[in-house]
């Protein structure tokens, strides 16, 4: 029975290992892409006005051709996000003294926060090919690690004829709870060649990621994204 074990535990290795080295479906490849998403907050608890923030994220990609449907894929690169909160304000000096609101107009009644981070992402993955057409369809299941870089909060404040109030308006920069985070994702694309060495593809690609920006518990992030690439067959 062991032997038995033995034997199939050999043979199974012997023909990943031939896999991997036959010269029909081992390709190495490297390449650049570009993606551009919008962050979205998940936290329960989050401000009125927040809206998406726009995310962008450049790097460089390495495959490696395992079969005809399998390639192991992973890049490195730059990964913003944050967040974007517009709010309306009242100040408790804009009174009659009894009780009613009178806006005072050398006061800001609107304020404008962005909270930018700046992360260098590692990312790896298996891409499965569902088509063997010249634009071959495929799924792209990945884990991906973001190492804190740097941090901006600007709030803008604006009086009421669209000037920005420079008195109250700022720039900080933030240190985080914590420098490493993790993302996972997932995405659907497809790959053209445009000959013998370069092939060309775009993905729509989406990922959880969990972040600690701004005084928010529970802050994950949604990033839906749009990404185009190059690969360069070696």
């Amino acid at each position: 029975m062991q032997s038995g074990i033995h034997k199939l535990t050999l043979s199974v290795l012997t023909a990943l290992l031939f896999t991997l080295l036959n010269p029909v479906f081992a390709q190495h490849a490297v390449g650049l892409h570009f993606a551009v998403g919008i962050s979205y907050s998940t936290a329960p608890l989050k401000p009125v006005g927040e809206r998406g923030f726009y995310s962008l994220a450049p790097g460089f990609d390495y495959q490696y051709t395992i079969s005809e449907k399998l390639a192991w894929v992973s890049s490195l690169g730059l990964l913003s996000t944050g967040r974007h909160t517009i709010d309306s304000l009242r100040w408790g000096s804009e009174t009659d003294g009894m009780g009613n609101y009178v806006p005072d107009p050398t006061l800001p009644h609107k304020s404008d926060t962005r909270v930018f981070q700046l992360f260098g992402a590692i990312q790896s993955g298996i891409k499965y090919y569902v088509t063997d057409n010249r634009i071959r369809m495929f799924v792209q299941p990945y884990l991906e690690g973001d190492i804190f870089l740097s941090h901006r909060n600007t709030t803008l404040y604006f009086l009421d004829n669209g000037d920005v109030d420079t008195k109250t308006s700022s720039a900080e920069p933030f240190t985080p709870k914590r420098k490493f985070v993790f993302s996972a994702g997932m995405g659907f694309g497809a790959d053209m060649e445009v000959g013998e060495h370069f092939s060309i593809y775009l993905v729509a690609d989406g990922k959880i990621m969990t972040t600690d920006v701004a005084s928010l518990n529970n802050a994950i992030s949604l990033i839906p994204a749009m990404k185009v690439g190059i690969w360069y067959k070696i």
